[in-house]
């Protein structure tokens, strides 16, 4: 459905590259203009917390590169913050899906989320339970968690299989529950499909093989004569026994 038919196409931008080519100047322009000071202030007011200078950037970024009004803006703040996200990452990824849908204004907003919460068919469902060890239709709960995946956040099917597996592994109960904590930890670090998910995964196991190297110490050899001696594997047992014997000798005169 095109939700802006009259609006051309949003152009696709390397996101990474735009946001980090503001400068100090550029963020610091931002502070100071009215309309960003009152974007700032709700900021702070809805996470409950000074915004750091990346996270900023961020609302520079999505203000000015894809072009978000402060209503807009605004809305999407409170829309990521009522769902439990104030990480600033994700903010930013469900701004660019907005923006790739050529959402312009807040109730076209509205209309994609709701879009996006009710797009999930019956036969994605019925895989998701069946990868959760369960069968038949969701319950209203579970089927809420699904359409949060595979709608709202736009999970691959093959990460959240991949969290499903991770989740039957390891508990019996509360498995949706388990595999939501799983994906948005994965959301959380800007992981987006499995072949993202290894490599981070590879580059964390190598991070901890490198720190493990690092704080292991070999023991020193020391300089002293004893124990530049040539070693040898001895039987002490052995060798006190042949001492005791000897010792029994010489006071029996045998």
């Amino acid at each position: 459905m095109e939700l802006v038919p009259d609006k051309p196409k949003p152009v696709f931008l390397d996101y990474a590259t735009e946001k980090n080519s503001y400068t100090l100047e550029d963020i610091a322009a931002f502070q100071e203009n009215p309309e960003s000071r009152q974007l700032l202030f709700a900021a702070q007011q809805y996470t409950g917390r000074t915004i750091s200078g990346p996270e900023i950037k961020t609302l520079l970024f999505i203000y000015d590169r894809l072009g978000f009004a402060l209503d807009l803006t605004d809305y999407l703040l409170q829309y990521c913050i009522g769902q439990g996200q104030k990480n600033f990452r994700i903010i930013e990824q469900t701004a660019i899906r907005w923006y790739e849908a050529g959402i312009v204004n807040i109730k076209q907003a509205k209309s994609f989320q709701q879009a996006q919460r009710s797009s999930v068919d019956q036969n994605t469902s019925i895989e998701i339970m069946r990868l959760l060890g369960k069968q038949g239709l969701p319950a209203k709960k579970e089927q809420e968690y699904i359409n949060h995946w595979v709608g709202e956040c736009a999970y691959s099917m093959e990460l959240i299989e991949e969290a499903c597996n991770r989740t039957v592994m390891k508990t019996d109960t509360n498995r949706f529950s388990y595999a939501n904590s799983i994906l948005e930890s994965w959301r959380n670090d800007n992981i987006r499909s499995l072949k993202e998910l290894n490599i981070a995964e590879a580059a964390r196991r190598s991070k901890i093989n490198t720190a493990r190297q690092s704080a292991y110490t070999p023991p020193k050899k020391s300089s002293g004569s004893f124990c530049n001696i040539e070693q040898h594997d001895y039987d002490f047992a052995e060798l006190e026994a042949v001492a005791l014997e000897k010792v029994k000798k010489a006071l029996t005169g045998n």
